[in-house]
């Protein structure tokens, strides 16, 4: 005898299972079955919409490496620059207070590149420099002389004139002709600007960009 208004599991699923209903029966209604089906469907969206599937996050992984690629570089560049402007700046500030201490006492004032900011070694703008007043002209920075000492970091390299430097009462230099130090990233591969310090006999300072020079 046939029941009329029933359908067999098997016709829905063909194990006579409703596994996601969560219980297996021989036999179900048609109501019942489209219930079960139409949860079935809702956890498939809920599970569809709660991750990422292996090609997006790959696709994903393969974009952010690709902007990395292209940002790491530039974020290199900008620090060498900030790296070269720093230095080149607090030298400008120590060739600028020398020279207006020099003025306001009427001393020589010498300021001169060193390595560790107790003594003058040529060649090492980048590393600090001392301020003093030498006043048994002696060219060494006593510690009663010193006036000023600044520590630089940072990647930097000078070349250029690596002497130290006197300013007289007047402003002016002892130097002879125009001398100039420049400032540039030690790191090979990075893009940057070097910087120029130009100072005169006359006791003027200034500093100018230029091309770093080309790699060995």
């Amino acid at each position: 005898m046939h029941d009329h208004g029933r359908t067999p599991v098997h016709a829905i699923y063909g194990n006579n299972r409703c596994s996601f209903c969560g219980k297996t029966t021989r036999r179900v209604t048609r109501k019942s079955a489209a219930k079960c089906l139409s949860r079935i469907g809702s956890r498939d969206r809920l599970r569809a919409q709660a991750g990422f599937t292996i090609f997006e996050i790959l696709i994903t992984l393969l974009l952010a490496s690709i902007t990395l690629g292209i940002a790491l570089p530039s974020l290199q560049t900008v620090s060498a620059n900030n790296q070269i402007l720093s230095a080149s700046n607090s030298i400008v500030s120590g060739l600028n207070f020398a020279r207006f201490t020099a003025i306001t006492t009427g001393d020589d004032i010498t300021i001169c590149p060193s390595e560790d900011g107790t003594s003058c070694l040529a060649d090492s703008w980048h590393r600090s420099w001392i301020v003093f007043n030498d006043q048994n002209d002696d060219s060494v920075p006593d510690s009663d002389e010193v006036l000023r000492t600044t520590a630089l970091d940072g990647s930097v390299t000078t070349s250029g004139f690596g002497q130290p430097i006197v300013f007289k009462a007047n402003g002016t230099t002892a130097l002879a002709s125009e001398a100039f130090i420049s400032n540039c990233y030690e790191h090979s591969g990075v893009t940057h600007k070097c910087m120029r310090i130009t100072i005169s006999a006359f006791g003027s300072i200034g500093s100018t960009e230029q091309e770093a020079p080309p790699e060995a």
